[in-house]
């Protein structure tokens, strides 16, 4: 009897640890390293090369629906969801033609209520809305039609989170704030998995955003001041790309002392003409996208796997839609969706793309298309909220 016990004992004591978090550190296998060379070159790079068409999409705007700028965009069933930077009280649903539908969560004090609007995402089986508010430590999860159901508490601070599959995925930018560890794996009850990227507790907050879009349905993941790339899927970490700025890349000393002081960050990288800040990664089976920042000015990338070359530049021109190129923010079927969202520049782009009709266009349709909605934008006194431009591959890209 005794001994039947301790096996018993035993079994439960094995079993427990099974389950024990993983704090594992990720694969290099297949790693591929993009060197970035050509931020000071001046070529001119034609979307025309990469993309078949483009579309742009207005959003309504009205003095009750106003969006400042698209901080973070999913697409659901033709439905695009947006966060506003500039207004944490809910998420902003549009069709694909631009068309308001309605608004989903609602920032207060009640029980079924957030504090703010720390990041969310979308559940691509059903459209559910999940918004995380790292000031209650919750996800509130919606219905898309916004009528709420139920919320989930994720006992350590963090400041990114995706879903994926059957987990959750959150990063906390501020090692002085909740769990040791950087990236964090829940399940959908909340309960914690995995643990990736002990960092410093005395260290200052230094994140960027870090969740991107991979292919084989996988999520990316990167962190400020680290040139590494890493692919999530089913809860494990892979390094999958290094971006390497050759001499323009931030030393390994400098590196230190932003860590510590990351508010010197932009004086310091233009002292020394670093480039920095690699973020918003997109990828298909055949590009992947993403911008940093040179000389305190993004800049756009563009890998081909195919080729194996990166360019990047500044002067992108797109010669589809004839706007300047915007922040690549999601791929859609067949689309890379960007966001138009820098109003301030709609002067230039009219006088930038008159100049471009009077010496004559591949597509003069589209270009005085285009030219008629900035047109109207500026003597509406600029009350529009962004652009949203789907680039189609099409098939033979």
């Amino acid at each position: 009897m005794n001994n039947n016990i301790l096996l018993i004992i035993f079994l439960c004591v094995a079993s427990a640890c099974n389950t024990t978090l993983k704090h594992v550190d990720p694969s290099e296998e297949g790693m591929k390293i993009i060197k970035v060379r050509d931020m000071e070159d001046t070529k001119s790079v034609y979307l025309s090369s990469i993309f078949r068409q483009a579309r742009i999409v207005p959003l309504d705007y009205s003095e009750d629906n106003i969006i400042g700028e698209v901080e973070q965009l999913r697409i659901w069933s033709d439905k695009l969801y947006i966060m506003d930077k500039y207004n944490e009280g809910s998420i902003s649903i549009f069709d694909l033609d631009g068309n308001f539908i309605r608004k989903v969560g609602k920032a207060g004090r009640g029980p079924n209520e957030f504090t703010v609007i720390s990041d969310f995402d979308v559940d691509k089986n059903n459209g559910d809305v999940y918004i995380y508010d790292n000031h209650t430590r919750n996800i509130f999860v919606y219905s898309h039609l916004g009528e709420f159901q139920r919320k989930i508490l994720i006992t350590e601070y963090k400041d990114f989170f995706r879903l994926h599959g059957n987990k959750f995925y959150l990063y906390r930018k501020n090692p002085s704030l909740g769990s040791p560890y950087e990236l964090e794996i829940f399940d959908l009850e909340g309960k914690k998995e995995s643990s990736y990227f002990k960092g410093n507790s005395e260290l200052m907050a230094s994140g960027v955003q870090v969740f991107g879009i991979g292919t084989n349905d996988k999520i990316l993941f990167n962190a400020q001041f680290n040139d590494t790339v890493y692919s999530i899927a089913d809860g494990n970490l892979q390094k999958s790309f290094l971006i390497d700025f050759g001499n323009h890349a931030i030393s390994a000393a400098h590196k230190v002392q932003l860590e510590v002081e990351p508010g010197e960050t932009a004086s310091l990288c233009l002292k020394y003409n670093y480039a920095h800040g690699a973020k918003n990664f997109i990828e298909n089976d055949s590009f992947l996208f993403f911008n940093y920042v040179y000389q305190n000015m993004r800049y756009s990338a563009m890998y081909n796997k195919t080729e194996d070359t990166c360019f990047s530049t500044n002067s992108i021109i797109d010669d589809l839609s004839y706007l300047y190129y915007g922040d690549p923010l999601t791929i859609y079927q067949d689309n890379l969706v960007c966001v138009y969202d820098d109003i301030a520049l709609v002067k230039n782009n009219i006088d930038r793309l008159t100049q471009h009709l009077a010496s004559g266009v591949d597509n003069a349709e589209s270009a005085n298309q285009t030219l008629s909605l900035l047109t109207q934008i500026y003597n509406e006194d600029f009350k529009s909220n962004p652009l949203i431009v789907l680039y189609s591959f099409g098939d033979d890209r």
